[in-house]
């Protein structure tokens, strides 16, 4: 789907935790291992300079590698129509980047007794959501006609990751937040209403409140889009609310071990003489089945077991 993807798509790739799952899950390079995700930063555009030549959508990180910095180029190719010159647009933006480093930190990559240059890397990611079969050359070698000696061409590749060569097997076996959105961007709105409980345990076992939170706003955008755009719907779902009751959970399983162990009960024990609690449970469970969430999923938000579940 392309429908007016641009700021959906950023939004979501703007949380450190999706760019991360982006490149381990979808980036089969080595480097990947070596890149230290606590330290993503994105660069904003007043750091890059106004004659950068790519869009709003796209997105320029800083990150260390091996104790180094690296840059990575996001290119969100989100139109449904593939572009013959992203070979070029990706060299170009390449050395905007680079210039735009050298203009404020020139020094830091300047050898101090040769004077040489050293810049550091930097990786071009394209991801392309269309329908339309990818068909672009990666390198810009490609694209320029043959007459001179290969040394005197330029060579550079971009990685590229196009959706509508996802397998929604293999993007199950993934996990994961983003394997969720891709999820949703690959199937038609029949398919989604067949797999949304699959979709949702994705995003549930996620630790993180605020990586929920982000599928949650995404989700939600993508709803409204595709009835606007599409005049069709898809599950009128409150993703949020599943978010915050498995949330809601978390925290009182977190609270419930801290009293255990202040005041030497058994969990077992303690548990057990909680009914009104895990009557509260039942009740929840019941909402969540009847919003189409997966069994397991419920059970492992509100702590019941899978039989307690199927029952109601």
């Amino acid at each position: 789907m392309s429908i007016d993807n641009d700021s959906r798509f950023k939004h979501v790739f703007t949380h450190p935790a999706y760019l991360e799952q982006l490149l381990k899950n979808f980036v089969h390079e080595p480097f990947v291992n070596e890149l230290d995700f606590t330290t993503v930063r994105q660069l904003s555009n007043s750091f890059i300079g106004s004659t950068l030549s790519r869009r709003e959508s796209d997105l320029v990180f800083s990150i260390k590698m091996s104790r180094r910095t690296a840059y990575i180029i996001l290119e969100l190719e989100l139109q449904s129509t593939v572009d013959k010159t992203m070979p070029l647009r990706m060299m170009r933006y390449i050395a905007e980047i680079y210039d735009a480093l050298l203009r404020v930190r020139k020094k830091e990559y300047t050898d101090p007794v040769t004077h040489a240059l050293q810049l550091p890397p930097v990786f071009p990611l394209v991801l392309y959501t269309g329908e339309e079969r990818w068909t672009t050359e990666r390198d810009v070698s490609t694209i320029i006609e043959d007459g001179l000696s290969p040394q005197y061409i330029p060579h550079m590749q971009y990685y590229l990751v196009a959706l509508n060569e996802l397998k929604l097997d293999h993007l199950a076996e993934i996990r994961g937040a983003l394997a969720a959105v891709f999820m949703l961007e690959i199937q038609t709105p029949d398919d989604i209403a067949e797999h949304l409980k699959d979709i949702l345990s994705l995003v549930v076992e996620e630790k993180s409140a605020e990586v929920r939170k982000v599928f949650a706003d995404f989700y939600e955008t993508f709803q409204r889009l595709t009835e606007v755009h599409q005049k069709v719907k898809i599950p009128d779902i409150d993703v949020h609310s599943i978010m915050e009751v498995h949330e809601m959970y978390e925290t009182a399983v977190i609270k419930l071990k801290e009293k255990c162990r202040t005041e030497g009960w058994q969990e077992g024990q303690m548990i057990g003489r909680q009914e009104g609690a895990h009557e509260k449970a039942l009740e929840d469970a019941a909402n969540l089945k009847k919003l189409g969430v997966a069994v397991d999923t419920i059970a492992k938000a509100t702590g019941l077991t899978v039989e307690d579940v199927e029952k109601l």
